[in-house]
């Protein structure tokens, strides 16, 4: 975001709307809360959170039969906003994590990403869930077929073991920072900036992925059965799959703080199985190199669950 902003100011400087989406998460810097979704994590610093226009989030699921009507109405809202000098719009491709794993089509990130260009802005994708193989390719706007400005990359890069972020840019935005002049500089960085041992854990890490890129390309294959037979399942709502994420929904009220996945994550300890659900959305993410006997013991586990709920 520092990055777009600083672009903007020196080469559009009217440019000074940003536009995220609701539901979103990128993060819990002040900045990053600015663009996320507003709520109880949020409200004791919203005084010194900036201001950030919203688009809807169409999140869709299997039979989702009015998926074309939320998109309708989420591009003609971007539409509007755009209207209004855009530095930059923000968004998780193809899935908002935190906010409830929240799946979008492919062809609605194009669209988003065709007009926030044809109006002058740039494009950011906050990759730091679905990057390194989880969205069932190398990086979710791979199999979006977009190309964004700038996209935001860490969890895959090292499995949590050691701190490591990146920021990508393009060449058009990174060659703007070139040259002698000082608001050129980017001044930004951190006390472990380029830590070598979190440099040598990512280079490692990427090695692996390209050696192995199986892992990822045949994980979403793996979950489907499993997924399509627990979907039958009386208590299954909006179910719904990408890549290595599997995903549905209680019946009773949303919301990240219901009791219900408290209870559905006891139970499923007692199976064996860990698992965080995000109040009444129950989601797998399994590491990439989940075999198929532990990957079909995880979905009997939840199966379990299931049938143990007093719903």
């Amino acid at each position: 975001l520092k990055m777009a902003w600083q672009h903007c100011q020196r080469e559009a400087p009217e440019r000074q709307q940003v536009i995220a989406f609701d539901g979103a998460y990128h993060g819990d810097t002040f900045g990053a809360m600015a663009l996320g979704e507003r709520g109880l994590f949020s409200a004791p610093f919203e005084p010194l959170l900036f201001a950030v226009a919203r688009a809807p989030w169409p999140a869709t699921w299997w039979g989702d039969g009015e998926i074309e009507q939320k998109e309708a109405q989420a591009l003609q809202r971007l539409d509007e906003l755009l209207q209004t000098p855009t530095a930059a719009v923000i968004f998780e491709p193809l899935l908002q994590g935190a906010g409830g794993m929240a799946m979008v089509r492919e062809t609605f990130l194009q669209a988003v990403e065709q007009r926030a260009h044809a109006a002058g802005a740039l494009v950011i994708a906050d990759e730091v869930l679905t990057g390194f193989g989880r969205s069932g390719s190398l990086f979710a706007c791979h199999r979006a077929g977009i190309a964004p400005d700038i996209v935001s990359l860490s969890k895959g890069l090292t499995a949590g073991f050691l701190p490591m972020g990146v920021t990508l840019a393009s060449e058009a935005l990174y060659q703007s920072f070139v040259g002698p002049e000082p608001d050129r500089t980017f001044f930004h960085g951190h006390s472990f900036t380029a830590n070598p041992l979190g440099c040598a854990a990512a280079v490692a890490s990427l090695e692996l992925l390209e050696r192995e890129p199986q892992r990822y390309t045949s994980i979403e294959a793996r979950h489907r059965p499993h997924l399509e037979h627990l979907a039958e399942h009386r208590l299954v709502t909006k179910p719904r799959l990408l890549g290595g994420i599997a995903a549905f929904e209680l019946p009773g009220d949303s919301g990240y703080l219901q009791p219900i996945g408290l209870e559905v994550q006891r139970l499923a300890l007692e199976q064996g199985l860990f698992i965080r659900p995000l109040g009444s959305v129950v989601y797998l993410m399994p590491p990439l190199g989940i075999n198929d006997g532990e990957l079909a013991q995880c979905y009997a586990s939840l199966q379990a669950v299931l049938d143990a709920l007093p719903l």
